[in-house]
Parts: structure tokens; C-alpha cells; sequence
């Protein structure tokens, strides 16, 4: 996959999600990302890192497996969703850049379940 200069990200990138996977390009990609994070899901609630594990697959590449608890406050009611994503990256001479984005949830769903109680 060709790179986006000096981007972290390939020009098109594989998504995977509960709904499936497709390739999709960065920009787009991006664009959902800030999107998501301007969602209601998002307002006011703090994401935390919980952890990173490497899996080495060679020289040039390596799944990386992202954790982080996100905390939601409605009405005086904390809710925990812990969340994993998988990353596959390259290493470049230009540094690591992502080929691969997979959640291991739907958030923007399981958000919706806590926010309606």
C-alpha cells in the first residue's frame, strides 16, 4: 500500500468492525475518527489507556493491540466500557505506518445501551 507522505496511515486503509471490513481511504478514515469524537458519545466522558501489546510478524510489520476504558456520566451514573482495537503497521524507512484498523466493539452502540439505561 503507498503511504500518505509522512502520515501514519497508508492512502487507503483495511477497517474492520462488527459490520464487516472494507478498505477504505485515510482522509475518510480520519473524517470518521473526528466525526466520532464529536459525537454524543464522546461529550464530557473520559478515555483513558489502559494498555499496548506488540505481537512482532517479521521485520516489517507487527500487530499492535490498543486498550482503553472509556467512562460515561449520565445522571449521576458512571458506566465503564472497556474497549480493544487492533492496529497491523508497517515499519518504513519513513517510521510505522498503519495498514490495518480493527475494533473489537461497536462503541457508538454500546454507548447508545448505557445511554438508554
Amino acid at each position: 500500500m503507498a503511504s500518505t507522505g509522512d502520515s501514519h496511515l497508508a492512502d487507503s486503509i483495511v477497517v474492520g468492525d462488527l459490520a464487516g471490513a472494507r478498505i477504505i481511504p485515510s482522509a475518510a478514515f480520519l473524517a470518521g475518527i473526528r466525526e466520532r469524537a464529536k459525537s454524543a458519545a464522546y461529550q464530557g466522558d473520559a478515555l483513558e489507556h489502559q494498555g499496548t501489546q506488540v505481537i512482532e510478524l517479521g521485520p516489517a510489520y507487527a500487530l499492535v493491540t490498543g486498550s482503553w476504558r472509556l467512562t460515561l456520566t449520565q445522571d449521576s451514573r458512571v458506566t465503564h466500557l472497556d474497549l480493544i482495537s487492533d492496529f497491523l503497521v508497517e515499519r518504513t524507512e519513513v517510521g510505522l505506518k498503519c495498514l490495518t484498523y480493527t475494533a473489537r466493539q461497536d462503541i457508538l452502540a454500546a454507548s447508545k445501551v448505557v445511554a438508554d439505561g
